[in-house]
């Protein structure tokens, strides 16, 4: 008992030596990431970190209903045999078109496009939106080989960030993390989430007006005005650059006549027998 009063004693009296020592030691105010010591850094678990402005294009892409998957007993192992198949295609596919592969979500990832100069995005933004038509119907078509009972879906979300704000975080062992973050950035988050027509691709205006006539048509982008309901669903009702969105839609197909079929079917025949009637020693341009 005397042993363990004294002992008691000793760890009562050192607790009050350091409760003492801390209340002794003089309150410092908040510090930077610049003025904190350099030595610091490492016991917070990275040797650096920088912080810059830069501009880009941001693509978004994300599996469509995937928590209904992964909340079924019947498809989330389909789901589970998906995720990595679709997170090792996609990076091929975002290292083929020159791009950045910042992180994957899951069930989805995010890619960056830096630009040097603004005039970069028509060229830029064309290249990324025929990859998405790509990928998507590669996805759509094959399904990665994943025999699922409910075919998967997947959805994009393409915005020009000018204003980025860059984190680089470079840890002990040497890897460097990337952060972007921006106004347009949340805003490809949200309209991943669109739903839409094939290839299931929601953007701005700005790129819209920046793209070549023929990505236009193979994208066949229409004007989006969202309802009250939509804007509440989709952007927690900001309406924060919501009101120049343009979604992927059907393609017009022209109604043509039975009539108009046989003609044309009629002069395509006229023009083979004719060159048929051609001697041998004469060619046209293009033979």
């Amino acid at each position: 008992r005397r042993l363990l009063a004294v002992f008691g004693g000793l760890l009562v009296s050192e607790a009050a030596g350091k409760m003492v020592h801390s209340t002794m030691r003089p309150r410092k105010g908040f510090r930077s990431l610049a003025q904190m010591d350099i030595h610091e850094l490492p016991r917070r678990g990275y040797s650096s970190l920088t912080v810059h402005r830069d501009r880009g294009v941001l693509w978004v892409c994300d599996i469509s209903n995937s928590s209904s998957f992964i909340n079924s007993d019947d498809l989330a192992e389909h789901i589970e045999a998906f995720l990595p198949r679709l997170h090792w295609v996609s990076s091929l596919a975002i290292q083929a078109i020159h791009g950045e592969l910042i992180q994957w979500t899951g069930d989805g990832f995010i890619a960056w496009f830096p630009l040097e100069v603004e005039r970069q995005l028509g060229r830029t933004c064309n290249r990324i939106l025929e990859a998405i038509w790509h990928f998507t119907a590669f996805i759509n078509i094959t399904q990665l080989c994943v025999d699922s009972p409910r075919p998967f879906r997947i959805r994009h979300g393409l915005t020009y960030e000018p204003d980025a704000l860059v984190t680089l975080t470079t840890y002990q062992d040497g890897h460097v993390s990337k952060i972007i973050s921006g106004r347009n950035v949340v805003l490809a988050f949200r309209i991943s989430g669109v739903e839409a027509d094939f290839p299931n691709v929601a953007t701005q205006q700005k790129i819209v007006q920046a793209l070549s006539s023929r990505t236009k048509n193979l994208m066949n982008l229409k004007r989006w005005t969202l309802t009250e309901a939509q804007l509440l669903k989709y952007f927690k009702g900001e309406k924060l650059g919501t009101t120049s969105l343009y979604v992927s839609g059907r393609p017009k197909v022209s109604q043509s006549r039975a009539d108009t079929w046989i003609t044309r079917a009629e002069t395509l025949l006229a023009r083979a027998e004719c060159g048929r009637q051609r001697s041998p020693g004469q060619r046209t341009f293009v033979e």
